[in-house]
Parts: structure tokens; sequence; C-alpha cells
């Protein structure tokens, strides 16, 4: 096996932080910033009207393995000793080795003041093996043991996006600046694949094998949705130095999809289990193994896409510093995440007016953590941004990349 200098980065707006998150938290300016919170659009702008042309963020993330343990333990061309296979399957959570993909492609955003008109495209997807298939795999069965397969999962999600949104600002006598803002989304499905299993499992006695299991994949085409934002922005103090969001995006989204085919597998020993030491006889394995595959054409199906309550907070520490912390509750399991809460920091810096650098921290979701870094343009009539990031660690230690493109004009 080769040895590896970085993670490739696999091809593959939902809810999802990328790489462009930290950059993202200081955007109030562009139309993409409708989809962190549509109350932004309320804010005046130097200029009536933007433009955000295509961009690219890929990011890609094991839970397991980092690029160090990588290199050292699996890559190298000697056989694997016991102590290789051991440090592996320490490496691997007892949840199972996952892993975990996003590509979102930005395709055009239009500001007109207070509104914003948004289209992109998103594609993520997600695998899971049990920790039990790596230790039969590397390590061989041991006697008297259950292995449970539950935790065999693969999902993946291909979609467009087409949202309008709206920004207010809300007349009254409590805060400095407050505003309210709604967006409306089209949902288009491309390819929803899901793979499970229903019921897995078996056990191993002394020289016996018994056991029985389902497997249902899951592959549809041609979906589509709708779904709703809504959020609220403030300007907390009369210097203007603080200012917070809510936000609660995915409102009644569900996805219905068109289901081409549904594939299940079964399997089961009899009852008296498989004699290892009989599978040599002719017709041994067809007497005491049943398994059957089925096929089902058509049918409908649908998917929840997760609703994200998400609640942010800016400080002006300088004229040309901000800091700013964003925490995400993601209230349902779908291929977009899994239900938890996702938080974060990050910082902007602007040594001068048309270049700017930011950085953070984010903990929780798909990846784990994400440490994000980047720089940026800044002239009246153009942006640019340019993202990396780092998940589960940095530099050697980390456990995926990612890379993230936009650009925006002004007239």
């Amino acid at each position: 096996m080769k040895r590896i200098t970085f993670f490739l980065i696999l091809p593959i707006m939902a809810h999802a932080a990328g790489t462009d998150w930290s950059n993202q938290l200081f955007d109030q300016r562009g139309p993409r910033a409708a989809l962190s919170n549509p109350a932004y659009l309320a804010e005046e702008t130097p200029t009536a009207m933007g433009f955000e042309f295509a961009g690219l963020g890929v990011t890609a993330s094991n839970n397991s393995f980092s690029v160090r343990f990588w290199n050292s333990r699996i890559a190298g061309d000697e056989f694997w000793d016991g102590s290789d296979t051991w440090a592996i399957l320490k490496r691997i959570p007892a949840g199972g080795f996952s892993l975990a993909a996003d590509v979102d492609v930005p395709v055009l955003g239009v500001r007109y003041r207070n509104f914003a008109l948004n289209a992109g495209a998103l594609a993520v997807a997600h695998a899971n093996v049990p920790k039990s298939v790596a230790e039969i795999a590397l390590a061989g069965s041991n006697l008297d043991t259950e292995y449970s397969l539950d935790d065999l999962i693969g999902q993946s999600l291909a979609m467009t996006d087409a949202s309008l949104a709206y920004g207010h600002a809300i007349p009254q006598n409590y805060l400095p600046e407050l505003s309210a803002g709604v967006a409306v989304h089209y949902y288009r499905g491309l390819v929803y694949t899901d793979t499970r299993n229903s019921t897995a499992g078996f056990e191993v006695t002394d020289n016996l094998i018994s056991g029985s299991g389902q497997f249902q994949n899951i592959v549809a085409t041609d979906g589509s949705g709708l779904g709703a934002d809504f959020g609220v922005a403030a300007t907390l103090t009369p210097d203007g130095k603080w200012k917070a969001g809510l936000a609660v995006q995915g409102i009644g989204a569900v996805m219905r999809w068109r289901v081409n085919e549904t594939q299940t597998a079964h399997f089961a020993t009899s009852i008296a289990g498989v004699n290892l030491d009989s599978l040599d006889k002719d017709g041994y394995g067809d007497r005491v193994l049943s398994h059957d595959d089925s096929t089902i054409k058509g049918g409908q199906t649908h998917l929840t896409l997760p609703m994200t309550v998400r609640m942010t907070g800016e400080y002006e520490a300088l004229e040309n510093l901000r800091v700013a912390g964003i925490v995400d509750a993601l209230t349902s399991d779908s291929p977009l995440g899994e239900k938890g809460l996702e938080a974060g920091v990050a910082s902007e810096y602007m040594p001068v007016r048309w270049a700017a650098f930011d950085g953070g921290i984010l903990l929780g979701g798909e990846h784990g953590s994400l440490f994000s870094m980047g720089a940026g343009l800044r002239f009246r009539n153009y942006e640019m941004d340019l993202n990396f990031s780092s998940a589960g660690g940095l530099g050697t230690y980390a456990h995926g990349a990612g890379v993230a493109f936009s650009q925006r004009f002004f007239l």
C-alpha cells in the first residue's frame, strides 16, 4: 500500500457545516448570507445588488485513522504483526469505522436590497462499518462471542436547492437594530440511496457458527420537496459591536422520492449452526445455510430533512478584528448529519481594507471537529475567499481535509 502525505478529498444548503463555515459566519453582505439567517438581508450594504457566482466546497474525513497513523502502521510494505493489528482495532471506536464526505456547489446567487435568490447543489455520503467486521477480518473470531452488524449503514444524497429569502427591519424602541427574515426552499432530488441492516448478527461457539440477518438497499431518483427558514437578528449595543442571531432552518422540509428499486438480502443458518469442520463436504453448505435475494421495482419513499436551530453571536473587538460564535442543534438524523450539537468559534482579521484572514474551530457533526482557516479579498465591487480545513487534528494528525472557494460581485 502506498504512503500518503494527506488524505484525498473525495468527490461527492441544507445544514451540514463545511470547510468555509468560518468565512460564512462573517458574510452578511452577499446572497448566501440568507442561507445562514434570512434576517441578515435587512442589514444595509454599500451596494444595492450582489451576485454569487459558481464556487465549490469539499470536505471528507474518517473517524479512526490520522495521516501519521496511516503512513506508519497501515501503508508500509511490511506484513502486519500482532501489535499492528491491535493498534488498528484500538483506533476504531465501539460504534464502528465511519467515512463522511460532502460537496457544496453554489451555482448562482442574486441579492437585491432585502431580497436574495440562491441556487446550488449538494451531495453527501456517509458509511459506517461495525467494529466487529474489522475484528473478524483482522484478528479472527472469538469463541462464545456474539457479533452484531447493527451499525452497518451506508447513505448518499445528491440534490439541488433553490431558495427565495427576504429580510425586514423591525421598528422598536428596545434594541438599536432588530430584523426578521424568512426563506422558502424548493428541493429537487437527484439520487438517494440508503443501505442498512435490519437485523443481522451471528454467534461463534466452539467450531459452530449460527445466525441470521437481513439487509435492505433502497435506490431512489426524482425527488422533490419544500422547506422554510425563519430568523431574527439584532444589534445589542449602541456602538454596534455586539450582534446576535437566531434562525430555524428546514421547517417542514420533507422530500418525496420515486423509488427505482428496493433490494432485500436475507441469510440464515440452520438451527444446528454451521460446523466449520464440515465445510469441505459436498453439499454441506447448501444444507445448513439458506439465503435469498429479492428486488421490488417502483414505489415511493420520503426523506425528512433535519430541522436545525442556529444561534450566532458576533463581537467587534477592534475596527479590523471580529470574533464570532455559532451553535447548531440538529433535531433529527438524516444523510445531512446526525442528531446533536455543533459549536464553533472563529475570528476575522483585516490587516488592510482589501484583505481578510479568518480561522476557527468547529466541534461536533459528521467530521468530529474542523479546524478552518482562509484568506480573502475585499473590494467594493468584488470579494473572493479561499478556505482550507483539517478534520480531527492538524497536519499529519488530521483525519481528513477540505477546501472551499467562493466569489461575489456587487453593483
